[in-house]
């Protein structure tokens, strides 16, 4: 969590355009989490065809739709927007996330994915330990769905769920010089960058790449990081070539537009009519005309 939030942090705050936009984030951020655990709000929303979505919104909400964003490079542009949308009451992100809830776990095993989660992280610590990190961070809880409540109501519900803790080793570094690449994104919040360099620390003959722009699993989503998984495949004991990562550029956080540069428009040809729309906006089957700038964008016109 920490890591993940200090990248966003340090990120928004070199980059010049999101600075102004989000001056002071880390304050702004720590704060909202304090007034929203102090005084909730509720929200709801329709998740067809399920039925209606109604939850508490706390700190401990925000906390994991933020760093939840910073998952895949598709939200991790969002997230200081989505602070400041939600400072100045707009909950227009945290209602779309909630319409995305009964889907978390389309194509997860829930029984898998909470039997890992007690095993490698709950039951890894005691609750007191627990406790003791949540202090650190200033916060009461954090929320890792499924669980809900705060870290003794986490460590009770693997009791009851029926898992135990790691057995003694069995999480001990892998030494090794077996030919190994470890790909890493550096805004990721489930597998952080630093543990991928303690991997890396023993594996005497690996590769270690970091992803500046991506989040989870950068090779699901950045062309360098496929290239790079297929060529140590090819060949385990050359090192892939790292030219790729030159070419990428920081983070674009989405700020508000200011009308400067203007929009440049294209004349289009609908049903007779010829009108002007906005060049870089997507034309669907059905004429309709979508800004899509980010995943929660819905602007669109017809």
């Amino acid at each position: 969590v920490d890591s993940a939030l200090s990248q966003m942090f340090v990120s928004c705050a070199v980059d010049p355009n999101c600075a102004r936009a989000y001056p002071d984030l880390p304050t702004v951020f720590w704060d909202l989490v304090k007034e929203l655990d102090a005084n909730p709000v509720t929200l709801s929303t329709s998740a067809y065809p399920i039925g209606t979505v109604t939850e508490t919104v706390d700190g401990a909400y925000l906390l994991s739709v933020i760093t939840g964003s910073l998952r895949s490079p598709d939200f991790i542009i969002t997230a200081p927007q989505t602070i400041y949308r939600v400072k100045d009451g707009d909950y227009s992100t945290l209602i779309a996330a909630q319409y995305s809830l009964p889907f978390e776990f389309d194509g997860i095993s829930p029984g898998l994915y909470i039997s890992m989660m007690c095993r490698e992280h709950v039951l890894d610590s005691t609750p007191e330990e627990l406790a003791l990190i949540s202090g650190e961070l200033g916060i009461e809880e954090v929320v890792f769905r499924p669980f809900y409540g705060d870290f003794a109501d986490m460590y009770s519900a693997c009791k009851t769920w029926g898992s135990a803790g790691p057995d003694l080793g069995e999480k001990d570094a892998v030494v090794s010089d077996i030919p190994s690449l470890v790909i890493e994104g550096s805004f990721d919040p489930a597998t952080p960058p630093f543990f991928g360099k303690q991997v890396a620390d023993t594996l005497t003959n690996s590769y270690y790449f970091e992803f500046p722009t991506m989040g989870h699993v950068p090779t699901a989503n950045d062309p360098c990081a496929r290239q790079a998984a297929l060529e140590f495949l090819a060949n385990p004991l050359v090192e892939p070539d790292r030219s790729c990562l030159n070419g990428i550029r920081p983070v674009e956080f989405l700020v508000p537009y200011t009308g400067t540069p203007p929009l440049e428009l294209e004349s289009a040809r609908i049903s007779g009519v010829t009108v002007n729309v906005p060049g870089d906006w997507f034309r669907t089957d059905d004429d309709f005309f979508l800004r899509g700038n980010s995943a929660f964008d819905i602007t669109q016109v017809t």
